[in-house]
């Protein structure tokens, strides 16, 4: 036996030596300089344990562990228990920090049949853990079966998780990856029943790992369904930004979402810099197995392979759709579901090499057998047996033609444009289509009354006002803010869209006067708030030429007596209504007030109706108090302070933002530009109460002292 000197010069010198040194068999020169090789055997009980160690030389010169592995069996009387531990390697051979190894396996010493579970640590701190299943010689189950019913189950979970989640896209993704996961682990039990002939057995592989391995499962699960269905609708968007529609849009969203998944998985998995791991080279793109990186044991098919798997169960399940279509919620169910399986079976369940034999070839490519030709068979035959099936449960509903089609605000232009338009059983898309580019243009006249003609209007919403305009039938409906209503003509919808979209959209700058019209309406009718408009546009003509239109006014009320002034005062609505009575018929009260108040009120009425322009104006003034267009309003202040001084036009004052100052004069509130070409503009009113506001005009106006007009 060596000495411990003799032991180290043969590590030190490469010299391959075998030999016992404090209990520890040895072999040094395994792995070049510095190496060696220590195993050590020991019996504890009934249970044996070996224990193997390797050591190398690192590039720092020193010698440590390389490798280490633990193995511990026991006789626990009707089944062996094999319990595996150990260190490995980096995988590109170098060494520093550790991937552990971890494996518990029950065998039976008599079959050789094997249950257990497997775990894998890399260096990343990623675990993966799998179960183990051999069935020894005489095994009667196979992996494409334990495959296949595990798929089998993931797609009935993803199925009921979408039942389950609703309307919900939370709601689906959290369902879909819980109970894929447990009904893919009931797929499991299944299989190994029915192989083995126990369901104790199946029990004991679907519970594999306990209820941590169950937890890490469904994390997983969830996190992919959530990346699918982000991929999905961000395909959904780009297609409709490139104007890809009908099936060459759908064509698009399934190969596009395929491989923008394979992205969002290799950032979970391997961090962003590996994003498009699998995307390197045509080889690695279209392979059917690729190295899934760094930290993560295993592998996966190339982002290419994937999306053209896709690609043809899609197919295979719109070509289907010709031959047969659900007619009942049970047939669009059992048809997606068949068409998971029906894939499944013909890929993993070897059923395509079955019907096609094992060397089958597509256009004279096994490779395009596997991923176009089982797959797309498959989702045809899957989808028409799955959709036969489901016809025959459930009340068959009568096909109703339905169309819808969206009016949506556009974040580029600040203007309002047409979005999707849907139909189904011959629904009618030239009406509904006709419905949304009435309300859009409607919409856009609206907003260039207060923001003016500009190419770009600037906006401050988050969400798109979004209408919906359709029929189902005969029946004519609007929908906004998830409330949808039926109405007896298209205008009407129309109407009911465009009053209510308009309310929500937040235009910055632009004219003061017109945007608290728009947001404050209450107006049933487009024709309607239109008048409204024009009594604003009246309105900051007045606010212009105030003194001017004041004394016009004044002259015939200073001929009035003191005693008929203060009645004017107290009854002003009525009076200035009787006074108009020629254009505005007067209602029975107002009828019932002349009568008892017959001869001051023509006394008033004679007196003030001298003048048809003074009446017109005080219309035009009781009419823009009962608007509120002389107090301020949210409407002020969309875009902020910045849109609150757009509307003072302060650029075109020649002056920046920061040459503003607000401040209070008396009671009203002063806005002022420094070194400006005008002249500041002032908010008149009660302070902290109903202020009256007066701001500027985007129209012009007649010459002024200072330059600028500023509206009140």
């Amino acid at each position: 036996m060596l000495d411990y000197n003799n032991f180290w010069a043969a590590v030190r010198g490469n010299v391959p030596v075998e030999g016992t040194i404090a209990g520890y068999r040895y072999r040094t020169g395994v792995n070049g300089p510095g190496s060696y090789l220590l195993t050590k055997e020991d019996q504890v009980g009934r249970r044996r344990i070996k224990s193997t160690q390797v050591f190398e030389r690192g590039a720092d010169g020193r010698i440590s562990p390389a490798e280490a592995h633990v193995e511990s069996t026991g006789d626990t009387g009707e089944m062996e228990e094999i319990v595996v531990w150990g260190k490995r390697p980096k995988k590109d051979g170098g060494t520093g920090a550790l991937g552990t190894l971890l494996s518990i396996i029950k065998r039976d010493p008599v079959s050789g049949d094997s249950v257990g579970i497997s775990v894998e640590t890399d260096e990343d701190g990623t675990r993966t853990a799998k179960p183990v299943v051999d069935r020894g010689a005489d095994a009667t189950l196979s992996q494409d079966m334990q495959s296949l019913f595990y798929g089998l189950g993931d797609a009935v979970g993803s199925t009921i998780g979408d039942l389950v989640g609703g309307s919900s896209t939370v709601g689906r993704v959290i369902s879909r990856g819980v109970f894929s996961v447990v009904t893919a682990r009931l797929g499991l039990l299944l299989a190994e029943a029915i192989s083995s002939g126990s369901l104790a057995a199946g029990w004991e592989l679907a519970t594999v790992g306990g209820i941590d391995q169950v937890l890490d499962d469904i994390d997983v699960s969830i996190r992919d369904a959530g990346i699918g269905t982000v991929s999905s609708l961000l395909m959904m968007e780009f297609a409709d930004a490139l104007g890809i529609d009908g099936l060459a849009g759908e064509v698009f969203g399934v190969a596009g979402s395929s491989a923008l998944g394979v992205v969002g998985r290799n950032i979970f998995e391997h961090g962003l810099s590996e994003a498009f791991r699998g995307f390197g080279s045509f080889d690695d793109l279209f392979a059917n197995s690729v190295p899934k990186g760094p930290g993560t044991p295993g592998v996966q098919a190339g982002a290419g392979t994937l999306a053209v798997n896709a690609l043809a169960s899609f197919l295979g399940q719109k070509l289907g759709s010709l031959v047969i279509s659900p007619q009942t919620q049970a047939g669009a169910v059992l048809g997606n579901l068949g068409a998971a399986a029906g894939t499944l079976a013909f890929t993993v369940g070897g059923l395509g090499t079955s019907l096609f034999g094992t060397g089958a070839t597509f256009f004279g490519s096994a490779w395009a057998a596997s991923n176009i030709l089982f797959p797309g068979v498959g989702a045809f035959v899957g989808f028409i047996i799955g959709t036969f099936l489901g016809n025959l449960f459930g009340r068959k509903k009568p096909k109703v033609p339905t169309a819808d089609a969206e009016t949506v605000l556009s974040f580029d232009t600040g203007y309002y444009r047409l979005g999707a338009v849907n139909s189904a059983n011959g629904g009618n898309r030239e009406f509904v289509t006709s419905m949304a580019l009435a309300a859009r243009d409607s919409l856009n006249g609206l907003i260039q009354a207060a923001a003016g003609d500009l190419d770009v209007v600037p906006v401050s919403n988050t969400v798109s006002p979004t209408q919906k305009y359709g029929h189902k039938g005969n029946q004519v409906w609007a929908e906004f803010g998830g409330q949808r209503v039926n109405f007896a003509s298209a205008d009407q919808a129309v109407d009911w869209g465009v009053l209510r979209a308009i309310k929500d959209t937040r235009i910055a700058g632009g004219d003061i006067l017109q945007k608290r019209v728009l947001s404050q309406t209450a107006q049933e009718s487009v024709a309607a708030l239109g008048g409204d408009l024009k009594v604003a546009e009246d309105y900051a003509f007045y606010l212009r030429n105030r003194e001017l239109i004041n004394g016009l006014v004044l002259e015939p009320w200073n001929n009035l007596s003191q005693a008929d002034r203060d009645f004017f005062t107290a009854n002003q609505a009525v009076v200035t209504r009787l006074l108009a009575r020629a254009e505005v018929a007067p209602s029975q009260a107002d009828l019932t007030f002349y009568s008892a108040h017959q001869a001051t009120v023509d006394r008033i009425t004679n007196t003030l109706k001298t003048s048809e322009f003074s009446a017109g104006w005080m219309i035009t003034l009781q009419r823009a108090a009962e608007l509120r267009l002389d107090q301020f309003a949210p409407s002020d202040f969309y875009g902020g302070l910045r849109g609150f001084l757009d509307s003072f036009a302060v650029a075109g004052e020649g002056a920046g933002y920061g040459a503003v100052s607000l401040g209070f004069e008396g009671a009203g509130l002063r806005v002022a530009v420094a070194g400006g070409r005008g002249c500041s503009g002032r908010c008149r009113g009660r302070r902290r109460t109903a202020p009256r506001c007066w701001s500027p005009t985007s129209r012009p106006a007649p010459a002024m002292p200072c330059g600028r007009p500023v509206t009140g």
